[in-house]
């Protein structure tokens, strides 16, 4: 990222690791899923629209709860959109919008989430 400098980045766009799945789930499925990794007695899964992504790191499959912005950033990742349009998904945080960007791209970055950061120019050279 530091490479490309500001402008390049945020016309570049970004492209998960083949495991990464987006779930919008009516459940909350989250701690249920968690009892069972424990070996703990699984509590009943509460009614409440989740969003998790689910991905693998190596053999290890990681999954979180994201907020539905978040959610929607990793959408537009998948839609193979420019950093600078993901990054308006978190329009809605007001001031705190550019530091929630950063924050989330910084994290998928650091778990794993994302393969490629590509240029523009290289979208026809890929042929994707």
């Amino acid at each position: 990222m530091q490479q490309l400098g500001p402008e390049r980045f945020t016309h570049s766009w970004m492209q998960f690791v083949p495991s990464l799945r987006l779930l919008e789930l009516d459940h909350d499925v989250l701690p249920l899923w968690q009892a069972l990794e424990d070996g703990a007695e699984p509590p009943a899964a509460s009614r409440s629209r989740t969003f998790v992504v689910v991905w693998r790191k190596g053999f290890e499959v990681f999954h979180v709860a994201v907020a539905e912005d978040e959610f929607e950033a990793l959408r537009a990742v998948q839609a193979r959109e420019t950093v600078a349009q993901i990054c308006e998904r978190f329009a809605a945080r007001g001031d705190d919008a550019a530091h929630a960007a950063f924050q989330a791209i910084g994290s998928w970055l650091n778990e794993g989430m994302i393969a490629v950061l590509r240029e523009p120019a290289q979208l026809d050279t890929f042929g994707l």
